[in-house]
């Protein structure tokens, strides 16, 4: 067995070529960003959705689990604590625009004193419809979670 070892350290490994990764451009963000329809509650719900995701550039899922309470939106610098997978805790600065819109559909969904625990459920095809709205040809998966993003009837 050893041999066989021994023959395996003088193999050189194959390199593979580094992609460069590409964000959105300005133009695609503000096109994304003006998609949703704000005259309508759900085209708010949208719209606070998709800039929190481009804000703190989380994952899906993060996104769609953030409590009320993990919301810190009056603290010196706001900011969110997104769990990621296997609960690793991540803190994310929010801008000026992610805060107010954040304040304005907290107030509009959930009163004036929403309960920091409370977490609506957000139906699977809400946010595949957001997306699917903005790429057509996206057929997205996602991930039922608890979420503040859901609209309370």
């Amino acid at each position: 067995m050893e041999y066989l070892y021994q023959e395996a350290k003088h193999v050189r490994r194959q390199k593979c070529p580094k992609r460069k990764v590409t964000g959105l451009t300005r133009e695609a963000v503000t096109a994304m960003l003006e998609t949703p329809d704000t005259t309508t509650a759900i085209g708010r719900r949208d719209l606070v959705f998709l800039t929190v995701l481009y804000a703190t550039a989380a994952r899906m899922d993060e996104v769609l689990s953030i409590k009320i309470g993990h919301l810190h939106l009056d603290a010196a610098k706001p900011h969110v604590n997104l769990y990621g997978k296997g609960e690793k805790l991540r803190t994310s600065y929010l801008l000026p625009r992610a805060v107010s819109l954040l304040r304005q559909y907290i107030k509009e969904v959930h009163g004036s004193s929403p309960d920091k625990e409370r977490l609506p459920r957000l139906l699977q095809q809400t946010a595949s419809t957001v997306f699917q709205s903005i790429y057509p040809s996206l057929k997205a998966s996602i991930y039922m979670a608890e979420s503040p993003f859901r609209l309370l009837p």
